[in-house]
C-alpha cells in the first residue's frame, strides 16, 4: 500500500493547497461537470486526471485475497478493481449491464478453476505434521506420473529465496536458514530416484546457503551437476554494498539428474544465451532479467 498511500496523500495535499483550483473551476463551468469528472477529460483537467489515474493504477496492483467462497454464491471470484469500477461507473451502458458483467465474470472464473485443477494443485506442508512424502502423494497426478527418459519428465524445484524469505522487503535481504531447517526438504529431494525425476535446487545467490545445501545432500551420495544463472545487474535489486567483488548476480542451480549426462538428449536452446549458449550442452544462462518487486505476484 506504500505507493498507493503516497499517491493518495499527494493528491489530497494538492487539493487542499489549491494546486488543482484552475482545473476544477474549468470542470465546474461545464454543463455536466459530473460527467466530465467521471470521463477524466485531459483537455479540461490534465494534471488532476493524471494524478487520479496514478492512484487507480496503484490501487489495482495492491494485493487482493481471494477465498474459496465469499458466502454470497460468488464462488470466490475476485471483486472489481478500482479501475474497473471507475470504467463501469463512467459508462452509462456498462452501468445498466453491471449485473450481466458480474455473471460473466463468475462464469469465466468457474471455467478457469476447472482448467486450473487439471494442471495445478497447491499443497502446503508444515514441519512436525505428516511426512513430506505423504503430503506430495496427495497430488495424484504427480505421485502417479510415469514416462520414459527424454520424453517427459517430473521436476522438483527448491528455491532458497522463497524458503528463507525474510519479512518485509525480502528482495533486499539475503535469505538465511539453518541445516536443521533444510534437512527434511533435502532428505526428500535427495531421495527422488524415479526414472524421469529431475531436481533443481536454487541457492538464492547466497554462498552460505549453498554450503548448507551441499552438506545436507552429501549423505545421499547423489551426483550433483551445477548450472549458473547470470543476472542482468541493471534489472536486479542489489542486496549488498558495492564493495570489491560484492556483486550477487550469480545464482547456482544444483541439479540432481535421473541418469548420467551421457543418457540425456542434448537439445538446442536460444534463450539467455548472451555468451553463445546454443544448446543444453551449456550449463550457463546469461543476461537473465529479474522481475521488479512490484511485478511479482
Amino acid at each position: 500500500m506504500e505507493r498507493l498511500g503516497r499517491s493518495f496523500a499527494d493528491t489530497l495535499a494538492g487539493l487542499y493547497s489549491g494546486v488543482y483550483d484552475s482545473e476544477l473551476k474549468a470542470v465546474a463551468a461545464k454543463e455536466n461537470h459530473m460527467q466530465t469528472l467521471q470521463a477524466m477529460e485531459d483537455a479540461t483537467c490534465p494534471t488532476l486526471c493524471a494524478k487520479v489515474r496514478e492512484i487507480m493504477r496503484a490501487a489495482s496492483t495492491t494485493t487482493r485475497v481471494v477465498t474459496g467462497n465469499d458466502g454470497a454464491g460468488n464462488d470466490g471470484v475476485p471483486g472489481f478493481s478500482i479501475r474497473e469500477l471507475a470504467r463501469i461507473k463512467s459508462d452509462p451502458d456498462a452501468m445498466d449491464k453491471a449485473e450481466q458483467i458480474q455473471e460473466e465474470r463468475l462464469r469465466v472464473w468457474r471455467e478457469a478453476k476447472v482448467q486450473r485443477r487439471k494442471f495445478v494443485q497447491l499443497l502446503t506442508w508444515q514441519p512436525g505434521s505428516q511426512g513430506l512424502e505423504a503430503t506430495v502423494a496427495k497430488a495424484k497426478s504427480v505421485a502417479k506420473f510415469a514416462s520414459k527418459l527424454n520424453e517427459a519428465h517430473r521436476l522438483f524445484v527448491f528455491s532458497a529465496d522463497l524458503f528463507a524469505e525474510a519479512p518485509g522487503e525480502s528482495w533486499k535481504t539475503e535469505p538465511k536458514t539453518s541445516a536443521d531447517a533444510l534437512k527434511p526438504y533435502m532428505d526428500f529431494l535427495g531421495t527422488r530416484t524415479g526414472e524421469c525425476d529431475f531436481v533443481f535446487i536454487f541457492d538464492g545467490r547466497v554462498r552460505s546457503v549453498r554450503r548448507l545445501i551441499d552438506g545436507a545432500l552429501e549423505r545421499h551420495r547423489r551426483s550433483i551437476e551445477e548450472m549458473w544463472i547470470v543476472v542482468n545487474e541493471s534489472s536486479a535489486v542489489i542486496r549488498s554494498r558495492r564493495t570489491c567483488l560484492g556483486s550477487r548476480t550469480k545464482e547456482c542451480c544444483m541439479a540432481i539428474l535421473p541418469a548420467s549426462r551421457a543418457h540425456l538428449t542434448t537439445k538446442p536452446r536460444s534463450d539467455f544465451s548472451a555468451s553463445g549458449e546454443d544448446s543444453t550442452f551449456h550449463g550457463t544462462f546469461t543476461n537473465v532479467h529479474c522481475l521488479t518487486p512490484d511485478a511479482c505476484p
